[in-house]
């Protein structure tokens, strides 16, 4: 699945023989969180996908990843049979409630399928347009960073390429202060 949602997020990396993980391996730090989040971004794209098509459609309809990974407004496509647009959807796999926001005043027309942390925070903000994938961003970013470990996600030892990449975002242009970044960070470490 992370093989998938990497050649599909990064389709000329791929095309030249790149792997994720000869892309983890060759990547600068600073520039990991960047690929990471790229790759978890496709992956929830993905699973939505095969979410919506395993029945959660109504008859007729089917749910299709859009043709290009830089594809403006939408992500998915969901058709009738004779692939007539019925609606097109954003997926957005972030802990970020403002991302989710300018997604939504970008694009006013375009519904929203985000994460179930991000989906509760939006609703009690009384945010419309936005829908719970029941696809938790957790879970993406444990698979992703287990796959940039090396390891099957059975192994229950924390990968250092996580704690860069929580590291990453939780300094990196992070509101607050020093110590309330400290504090996120410790949070979603110990998550």
């Amino acid at each position: 699945d992370i093989e998938r949602a990497f050649e599909l997020a990064y389709p000329g990396l791929a095309a030249s023989g790149e792997t994720f993980a000869s892309a983890v391996e060759r990547i600068p730090a600073e520039d990991l969180l960047g690929l990471v989040n790229g790759v978890k971004g496709k992956l929830f794209e993905i699973t939505l996908v095969e979410h919506l098509n395993a029945g959660n459609l109504p008859d007729g309809l089917t749910a299709e990843l859009a043709a290009s990974a830089t594809q403006p407004g939408f992500d998915i496509r969901i058709v009738d049979a004779q692939d007539h647009l019925m609606e097109a959807l954003q997926a957005k796999a972030t802990e970020s409630v403002s991302y989710v926001r300018e997604a939504l005043e970008r694009y006013p027309d375009i519904d929203v399928t985000t994460t179930s942390e991000v989906y509760d925070r939006l609703v009690s903000m009384g945010m419309a347009g936005v829908a719970d994938s029941g696809i938790s961003e957790a879970a993406l970013q444990a698979k992703v960073e287990a796959a940039a470990n090396g390891v099957d996600g059975s192994d229950l030892i924390p990968s250092s390429v996580g704690l860069a990449v929580i590291a990453l975002s939780s300094f990196m242009g992070g509101a607050g202060s020093l110590e309330a970044r400290g504090t996120e960070f410790g949070d979603r470490a110990a998550k």
